[in-house]
Protein backbone atom coordinates (compact mmCIF):
# COMPACT_ATOMS: atom_id res chain seq x y z
CA UNK A 1 0.00 0.00 0.00
CA UNK A 2 1.57 3.18 -1.00
CA UNK A 3 -1.31 5.71 -0.57
CA UNK A 4 -5.12 7.10 -0.98
CA UNK A 5 -6.25 10.33 -2.28
CA UNK A 6 -9.81 11.57 -2.37
CA UNK A 7 -10.66 11.81 -6.30
CA UNK A 8 -14.27 13.40 -5.38
CA UNK A 9 -17.16 13.25 -3.18
CA UNK A 10 -21.07 13.31 -4.42
CA UNK A 11 -23.62 14.58 -2.26
CA UNK A 12 -26.80 12.51 -4.07
CA UNK A 13 -29.43 13.91 -1.39
CA UNK A 14 -29.91 14.08 2.39
CA UNK A 15 -29.71 10.18 2.60
CA UNK A 16 -26.64 9.10 0.05
CA UNK A 17 -23.35 10.38 -0.05
CA UNK A 18 -20.43 9.19 -2.62
CA UNK A 19 -16.57 8.57 -2.15
CA UNK A 20 -14.25 7.94 -5.00
CA UNK A 21 -10.37 7.51 -3.95
CA UNK A 22 -7.64 6.78 -6.26
CA UNK A 23 -5.81 4.07 -3.95
CA UNK A 24 -1.96 2.94 -5.22
CA UNK A 25 -0.47 0.08 -4.34
CA UNK A 26 2.88 -1.14 -5.11
CA UNK A 27 2.26 -2.64 -8.43
CA UNK A 28 -1.28 -1.39 -9.34
CA UNK A 29 -4.04 0.99 -8.75
CA UNK A 30 -7.91 1.05 -8.31
CA UNK A 31 -10.78 3.60 -7.98
CA UNK A 32 -12.38 2.27 -5.05
CA UNK A 33 -16.26 3.75 -4.58
CA UNK A 34 -17.98 4.18 -1.32
CA UNK A 35 -21.76 4.31 -1.35
CA UNK A 36 -23.12 5.73 2.21
CA UNK A 37 -27.04 5.03 2.64
CA UNK A 38 -29.15 5.80 5.03
CA UNK A 39 -32.48 3.95 5.18
CA UNK A 40 -35.88 4.88 6.20
CA UNK A 41 -35.39 4.29 10.36
CA UNK A 42 -32.02 1.92 9.78
CA UNK A 43 -28.78 2.25 10.54
CA UNK A 44 -26.42 3.84 7.93
CA UNK A 45 -25.15 1.17 4.73
CA UNK A 46 -22.23 1.12 2.82
CA UNK A 47 -21.42 -0.17 -0.39
CA UNK A 48 -18.21 -0.50 -1.71
CA UNK A 49 -16.68 -1.18 -4.83
CA UNK A 50 -13.52 -0.77 -7.12
CA UNK A 51 -12.61 -0.42 -10.33
CA UNK A 52 -8.86 -1.57 -11.49
CA UNK A 53 -7.25 0.12 -14.54
CA UNK A 54 -8.30 -2.32 -17.21
CA UNK A 55 -11.87 -1.66 -15.91
CA UNK A 56 -12.58 -4.21 -14.28
CA UNK A 57 -15.60 -3.86 -11.65
CA UNK A 58 -16.35 -5.58 -8.50
CA UNK A 59 -17.07 -5.65 -4.78
CA UNK A 60 -14.42 -4.37 -2.00
CA UNK A 61 -13.41 -7.69 -0.01
CA UNK A 62 -14.15 -6.88 3.38
CA UNK A 63 -11.98 -8.56 6.26
CA UNK A 64 -13.50 -9.10 9.86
Amino acid sequence: FKGRKLQYSNVINSKSVELYYRVDYINYSLIEEFNYIKNDGQKICLQAMYTDDAGKHGEVIKLH
